[in-house]
């Protein structure tokens, strides 16, 4: 049995180097190492010999294609494939849920989203979809609430909000329009209820730590909207 100290292996009082091997509930877990560093391959096989989980490090860090299965003992589905170069994602991202049904679709650069983004609930209607730029959406971010009716939209620009932030209700009415210029609240905003009557509206004045804003009504009375 391995030792571990700060992040690196002893057998014996020496760092290791060659295959573990871990006898599990699931099955078998094999993991490689030199000089006591993970370094090459992590594999996890269900209890008859089938992978739930293969990956590759380089000198400790995640390095190449990752694959993961969700297991039942009566049929593996894919649960994620991912790629990695020195412990970042870059590439391709996918996740699925249990179900089989896609959860996550998206690409990565140097470990920033970059390019287009979706995500889907398990019954599988839309859930987000937006375009990113270096971590950062770009143009029209977008999403759903579980029953398929529009949540969210907000407009990117130049690395940060510009336009309108729009919000609805689950059942479609409309939640809150505040507007945005250079990642600023400036403007006006309005906020509605759940039953479409206004809640209030005014002048932006700032942005609430912890979320919200402060709206200046057309009595110049500061409110705090959420």
């Amino acid at each position: 049995m391995l030792d571990s100290l700060d992040g690196e292996y002893y057998l014996d009082e020496k760092l290791f180097t060659g295959q573990a091997i871990k006898h599990l509930d699931t099955g078998i877990m094999k993991v490689d190492f030199q000089d006591g560093i993970r370094h090459g391959l992590w594999l996890k096989l269900n209890r008859i010999g089938e992978p739930i989980l293969i990956g590759h490090y380089e000198m400790g860090l995640k390095h190449g294609e990752w694959k993961q299965w969700y297991d039942d003992e009566r049929k593996r589905r894919k649960e994620l494939e991912a790629n990695f170069i020195q412990n970042k994602y870059d590439g391709t991202y996918r996740e699925w849920y249990e179900n089989g049904r896609k959860s996550i679709f998206g690409t990565y650069v140097n470990g920033l989203e970059h390019g287009k983004y979706q995500e889907w609930h398990e019954n599988g209607k839309k859930a987000l979809k937006t375009v990113y730029f270096n971590g950062i959406p770009d143009g029209k971010y977008q999403e759903w609430h579980e029953n398929g009716k529009k949540a969210l939209v907000i407009a990117f620009k130049d690395g940060g909000r510009n336009g309108t932030w729009t919000q609805w209700y689950e059942n479609g009415k409309k939640e809150m329009s505040v507007e945005y210029v250079n990642d600023v609240p400036w403007g006006k905003a309005k906020f509605w209820f759940e039953d479409g009557s206004i809640q209030g509206q005014g002048t932006l004045k700032d942005e609430v730590p912890g979320g919200g804003w402060l709206v200046e009504d057309d009595d110049g009375i500061l409110r705090v909207y959420k």
